[in-house]
């Protein structure tokens, strides 16, 4: 792990997505993934977590759950949480908190540079 910039939690349900964001992300940061919000929550327990990155709009409906679990576990830290979806930035309620939105697709070169940003 000598060399990274920290851990980025991703939260996404398609695997050819989840493996983009991995291959682009994986020479600077550890990648996390997360499908539960047992998983979620064990990974936000980590010092070196940089930034959040979650699709909440899930075959299964769990999205929502997943969002407001990260919420709650990092409403004290400065970990951003950034809504990558294939859906317009549309903020509601339940989003109040979340940093950015990024709308799908997203380039590999243009996920780096807005980690980097985060």
């Amino acid at each position: 792990m000598s060399g990274l910039l920290g851990a980025v939690l991703i939260i996404e349900h398609d695997p050819l997505v989840m493996s983009m964001y991995k291959r682009t992300l994986q020479h600077e940061y550890e990648v996390l993934t997360a499908y539960t919000v047992s998983q979620c929550e064990t990974h936000c327990q980590r010092s070196d977590l940089r930034v959040v990155l979650i699709e909440p709009h899930r075959p299964d409906g769990s999205g929502g759950a997943l969002l407001a679990a990260l919420q709650q576990l990092l409403t004290q830290r400065r970990v951003p949480v950034v809504i990558c979806s294939v859906l317009d930035a549309q903020r509601t309620n339940h989003d109040a908190g979340v940093h950015s939105h990024l709308v799908k697709p997203i380039t590999p070169e243009a996920l780096r540079q807005f980690i980097t940003q985060c």
